[in-house]
This record gives C-alpha cells, sequence and structure tokens, in this order.
C-alpha cells in the first residue's frame, strides 16, 4: 500500500528533484489504489478544476479537495487560506487536504466555528492512517442523508448561489434560438407581470432587493425580473429532478457509476428516458427548463452531478417538509407573492382536515 508515496519519500530522501505534479500523481494514484484495494471503490480525480472566481482547484473529486504543493514548499498560512478558498467556494459539505508529500492537513467545515477547520488529531506529518480515514470518507463511510433538517444548507439558495448567478448569466446573454424558444414560451403560460403590478411599490422593491442580492446586478428593468425568475425556476427544476434520480436509484437499490458524458446523462433525464425505464412514463418530456442543455458547459454539469452525487439517501419518510422547505428557500415570500402564489398556511390547513374527518 501507499507504494508511490514510499517512492516519492525515498526521491526526496536523496534529494532528488521531486515537483508538486510528482506529488499529484504520487497521491492521487495511492488513493486510487487504496479506494480500490480496501474498498472496491473507483473514482477519477478532476484536475485544474476551475472554480467561481478563476482560481484553479489542484485535484477534486466530488466535494473533496486536494491543494498540492512541492516538497521543499513549506505548508503555511497563505497556502491553507487557498484551500479554504476553494472549500468556501463548494459549499459547507466540502473538505480537502493540503500536502506537501511530507506534511498532510486535512480541513472539513465546523458549525460551531462556522468555518473550515483544521483536524488537528490526522493532521501533521503524512501517514497511513490519514490515507484510511480520507478513503473511508469518500467511500461514504460516513453518509450524506438529506433530511428537512439539512437541505437548505444543502442544496437552498445561499450554498449555491455562484451556480444561480451562472444560470442567469446564461440566460442574459445566451443567442441561442432553442433557448430563446423555451424563454418564450415560458413567458407567455408563467406570465407575472398581472401579479407583479398588483405589487405595491413596497413589495416590488423586496422582490427586486432580493433579485439583486442573490444575481449581484442591478435589476432595473421588467426583462431582467423575468429572466431572474427564469433562472431561479431552472435551478429548482435541475435539482428536484436530480433528487428524484437519487431517490429511484435508492428504492429499487440501483448503482448508477459517473458517466463520461455528462451532457447524455442529463438529456436522459430531460427527455424522459431514465423516468420510463423505471415505469415512469409522462413526468417530464422537455419542459421550459430542459433549456440548460444547450447552454452548459461540461464544469455546469459536473456541479449539478457531483452535488448530488455525494447524497447517500434522500429521507422520504412520515410527515416530510423537505420540499416545502426546499421551495419556500429559493423562493422566499415576496417571490412566492410576485407569482401570485398565496398558500394557506401548514397547521390551518392541516386543522381543517381534521375537522373535516
Amino acid at each position: 500500500m501507499l507504494n508511490n508515496l514510499k517512492n516519492l519519500k525515498l526521491r526526496i530522501s536523496r534529494n532528488d528533484h521531486v515537483s508538486e505534479e510528482d506529488v499529484r500523481q504520487a497521491l492521487n494514484n495511492d488513493i486510487k489504489d487504496y479506494l480500490l484495494e480496501k474498498y472496491n471503490f473507483n473514482i477519477l480525480f478532476r484536475n485544474e478544476v476551475a472554480t467561481s472566481v478563476h482560481t484553479y482547484i489542484d485535484s477534486r473529486y466530488e466535494n473533496f479537495v486536494i491543494e498540492y504543493k512541492a516538497p521543499d514548499v513549506n505548508l503555511c498560512d497563505e497556502n491553507r487560506k487557498q484551500l479554504k478558498d476553494y472549500l468556501e467556494d463548494l459549499g459547507t459539505y466540502a473538505w480537502g487536504i493540503l500536502t506537501n508529500a511530507k506534511q498532510l492537513e486535512i480541513y472539513a467545515y465546523s458549525s460551531e466555528e462556522n468555518d473550515f477547520v483544521l483536524n488537528e488529531k490526522l493532521s501533521g506529518e503524512i501517514n497511513e492512517e490519514q490515507f484510511r480515514y480520507i478513503c473511508e470518507v469518500i467511500s461514504n463511510k460516513e453518509k450524506l442523508v438529506i433530511t428537512d433538517l439539512n437541505i437548505n444548507g444543502y442544496l437552498g439558495v445561499d450554498s449555491n448561489k455562484e451556480i444561480i448567478k451562472r444560470i442567469f448569466e446564461l440566460a442574459i446573454n445566451s443567442t441561442n434560438e432553442r433557448t430563446k424558444l423555451f424563454y418564450d414560451e415560458w413567458q407567455k403560460l408563467f406570465n407575472l407581470s398581472e401579479a407583479h403590478d398588483s405589487l405595491d411599490t413596497e413589495k416590488q422593491a423586496q422582490v427586486i432587493k432580493f433579485y439583486q442580492e442573490l444575481f449581484d446586478v442591478e435589476i432595473d428593468n421588467i426583462e431582467k425580473q423575468y429572466k431572474a425568475l427564469f433562472s431561479i425556476q431552472t435551478y429548482y427544476s435541475i435539482v428536484l429532478k436530480l433528487m428524484l434520480h437519487k431517490i429511484i436509484l435508492d428504492k429499487t437499490s440501483s448503482h448508477q457509476s459517473k458517466p463520461t458524458f455528462l451532457k447524455t446523462f442529463f438529456k436522459e433525464i430531460e427527455n424522459n428516458q431514465f423516468y420510463r425505464n423505471h415505469n415512469i412514463l409522462n413526468l417530464i418530456d422537455g419542459d421550459f427548463f430542459s433549456w440548460y442543455l444547450n447552454e452548459f458547459s461540461e464544469e455546469d454539469f459536473n456541479y449539478f452531478y457531483d452535488k448530488i452525487a455525494i447524497v447517500t439517501t434522500i429521507d422520504t419518510k412520515g410527515e416530510n417538509l423537505l420540499f416545502i422547505k426546499l421551495y419556500e428557500n429559493i423562493f422566499p415570500f415576496w417571490v412566492r407573492h410576485a407569482m401570485g402564489e398565496y398558500y394557506t398556511p401548514l397547521y390551518l390547513a392541516g386543522g381543517a382536515l381534521v375537522r373535516c374527518t
């Protein structure tokens, strides 16, 4: 085990030149080999992965990030900040390591500290125990179960602002005719102008404020308000479809390896092929929100796939407020009112139902 690291240490002890790329190749391969031998679990690292702030992660697998340094570079606060910036960009469920093949530091989010903090127990001189821990987490020994208590923290607006902004930018700047067709048809059938125009100035200001804070741009006309809502609904639609995909795999005890061509994977969801294969015949068939297929980059597809891939279970048992909480997070009070949505409060609807029965 860890043969690549052993060879690397030997080269370091002989004062051979060892580059950052040598460290990456050795440790990535050792992690992959360890996972395959111990857990029969095969992974593929992506290297030089772009972030939303135009920096590049050395290596990434789903929510796991690695920042490599050459052995002659001492790990310092600047390196740690670099890793933590990557983790913050990905959200609170991300975790990662910083290493120069001599020392290794492990970082994960702490809700108590509200920050990504060092795992002091495991960090230090590089050793097999660290690899055992890393591989146990990657192979889902520690599982992410989505419930109504954590869904907003993981899939809500605050944790996914960058990708929602990206969708908005694509909607605003698109020149694709198919995208324009989807948007025009959506606008005809989902016209918010009547409900929106009936809002008083204060309520309109609340809606615009939400959009401006989310997208970090000035929303100064009705067209941008339409595109803002269209973008948010697109994000919500993608998330719901992927959650249903995960639920079906869970219920049928199925497993799916990450596809080579992610766009094809998303196409099979949007054209209902995946659901038809599971005897759900008419759930989706090219709805308005499939326009992203014409616009997304490979990184965009990867973002959504990786986001859901680490989820092992979505809790759908009992009286479940999971989808209600997510919807109300993505579409806050003022936005729902702008769409003409005025729902009976849950407690009141429940009381009426009890009286009727």
